[in-house]
């Protein structure tokens, strides 16, 4: 729509008010009635340019308004411009990325809590762009999974890390999380396990982790992936367990050996009792029914205590290490196995 005229921002939005109040009613057809969400992308000719540009900011707002909430009004604005420029950049690099396997792997070590030795490192996905510089993960796997290149990228992620962890001395595994578009998928269990072949890394040494969230999609599918996986040798992880849709029948219907408790529980674990006490729930559970936990988001020796006196077996986060290049992380394992010689 084009508004012909002289506008202030208050009378662009009234404007904008009164076209979402003409499809607030019902639309009726037969029997059928249809309720319409109506977003609103706008933007001001200031007298440069050429109308298909100024169609294009418009576009640029609209989006932006669908992804605040649905119904929603939104101005174009420079920076408006500058984000929807970046993520252009960012979805080329992703495509170009994937086909060039342009990724690096970086780990984070998972440690006993009771030995204080490294048993397995998480996997992390990270990605240097050739004119944006580093991209954050939770920027490019939102983007990829809206691109729908998720099942692509987390295949070219996948066999980089398990290549990688082949190096790594017998006793460590690697913990890696699968996209639901990769766990939902009817052949899945079999595509994982044909690269674990591959690369020859045992599955007793791989452990999938896989949100709620993922599973939630489609749980049939999820299901038969991870019995799949499971009656191969690998093992299955819960990740972030407290959060989303939580729902303690996964736990009895789902082939589940680990659960790892979210970092907002752990934040509070020293401060506030009710969070301690949430966590001291889930270890003894887990514990219950034969599975191990890891408390992620350990940042104060306190927290580690108290998870420790709990029970959890693993932990994991910046107190101990931060997520480390693939060549760091060899030089760790390397220095740990002499300390454990000498002693």
């Amino acid at each position: 729509m084009l508004a012909d005229g002289k506008f202030s921002d208050t009378e662009a939005l009234a404007l904008a008010e009164e076209l979402r109040d003409a499809f607030d009613a019902h639309f009726a057809h037969d029997s059928i009635s249809a309720l319409l969400d109506v977003s609103i992308g706008m933007a001001a000719y200031d007298g440069h340019g050429d109308p298909p540009r100024l169609i294009e900011h418009a576009d640029t707002a609209l989006y932006h308004a669908k992804t605040i909430s649905r119904g929603t009004t939104a101005f174009f604005t420079s920076d408006l411009e500058r984000k929807a420029t970046y993520r252009v950049e960012v979805e080329q690099g992703l495509r170009d990325g994937i086909g060039q396997h342009a990724f690096d792997m970086h780990y984070h070590p998972i440690v006993d809590t009771v030995r204080g030795k490294i048993t397995g490192f998480e996997a992390l996905a990270h990605w240097t762009h050739p004119t944006l510089g580093v991209v954050p993960p939770g920027i490019f796997i939102e983007i990829a999974e809206q691109l729908g290149l998720m099942e692509a990228l987390t295949e070219v992620l996948l066999r980089k890390a398990t290549a990688e962890a082949v190096e790594w001395q017998q006793d460590l595994y690697l913990s890696f999380c699968l996209s639901a578009d990769q766990l939902i998928k009817p052949s899945a269990g079999l595509r994982i396990l044909t690269i674990l072949a591959e690369v020859r890394l045992p599955p007793a040494r791989f452990e999938a982790e896989v949100a709620e969230t993922a599973i939630m999609r489609d749980i049939n599918n999820a299901r038969e992936t991870l019995n799949n996986l499971r009656e191969a040798g690998v093992r299955i992880a819960l990740d972030d367990f407290g959060t989303g849709y939580s729902r303690f029948g996964h736990l009895r219907d789902l082939a589940i050996d680990k659960l790892t408790i979210d970092k907002s529980y752990i934040d509070n674990t020293c401060s506030d009792s009710r969070a301690a006490t949430i966590v001291s729930g889930i270890v003894m559970m887990s514990n219950s029914i034969s599975m191990t936990c890891t408390a992620e988001g350990i940042e104060h020796a306190a927290q580690l205590d108290l998870v420790t006196s709990m029970g959890c077996e693993g932990a994991q986060r910046d107190l101990i290490a931060r997520p480390m290049a693939a060549d760091v992380a060899l030089q760790m394992i390397a220095a740990s196995r002499k300390a454990v010689q000498a002693a």
